[in-house]
């Protein structure tokens, strides 16, 4: 049996989850894989602990905005993603999609994104720019 990861317990502590528990088992199950892969990279990206929230909301919707009945449907998923690090407040909302994993890798790419832009690490292209 695999020892459990140092970085897990830690994950658990500083991960927030809301409407989660209106999900299904294999959906939470889903949230939960996602959300520790892209703690960890958003954590060693800021090089500090990140207090995260992950809100997933699920909408059963038909077509008009008439709420449905039928069980067959599919749900359409909205995750919102605040990562506050030290000094700054990151935020996505813009991820909606029919399926559960897209919704979130969208959100969390945006997250990921706004960070990159944030704090600019790259060094490609830095020699363009010099000065004659």
């Amino acid at each position: 049996m695999a020892t459990p990861k140092k970085y897990d317990t830690e994950c658990e502590e500083m991960v927030k989850f809301v409407g989660v528990s209106t999900l299904d088992p294999m959906e939470q199950e889903v949230v939960q894989r996602l959300t520790t892969q892209y703690y960890e990279k958003i954590r060693r990206r800021l090089n500090n602990p990140v207090k995260m929230t992950v809100h997933v909301k699920g909408y059963k919707k038909a077509a008009g905005g008439k709420v449905d009945t039928d069980a067959k449907r599919r749900k359409k998923f909205s995750i919102h993603v605040r990562c506050a690090g030290p000094g700054r407040t990151f935020e996505s909302c813009k991820a909606h999609d029919w399926e559960l994993q897209r919704a979130l890798h969208k959100s969390f790419k945006d997250i990921y994104a706004q960070l990159a832009h944030a704090f600019r690490r790259d060094v490609s292209g830095r020699g363009r720019y010099k000065a004659r």
